[in-house]
């Protein structure tokens, strides 16, 4: 995985999707600092079986999402990053 870089207090998130049983579902979450830096990179499980990871646009295939974390520690994980980026600012 990636060395620990300091966050600042500008980041930029991005998702890559994945369509499941109920819809788009997030496959991996990504965070830049100011910059450009990655803070953050991880594969994450949607709680619904995928039906299409749309590989050829998101990157993400199964052997990928072996490494996956759940939703849910994914979005604890980013809204730490996110709440200690701005209490230096």
């Amino acid at each position: 995985m990636f060395e620990y870089i300091r966050p600042t207090p500008i980041l930029s998130i991005d998702c890559e999707m994945v369509e499941t049983v109920d819809g788009d579902a997030i496959g991996r979450a990504s965070l830049v600092n100011y910059n450009g830096k990655v803070v953050y990179d991880k594969f994450v499980m949607p709680d619904k079986k995928i039906v299409d990871y749309r590989s050829a646009i998101s990157g993400i295939t199964p052997e990928a999402l072996k490494t996956s974390i759940p939703f849910t520690q994914c979005r604890e994980e980013v809204l730490s990053i996110y709440t200690n980026s701005n209490s230096r600012s």
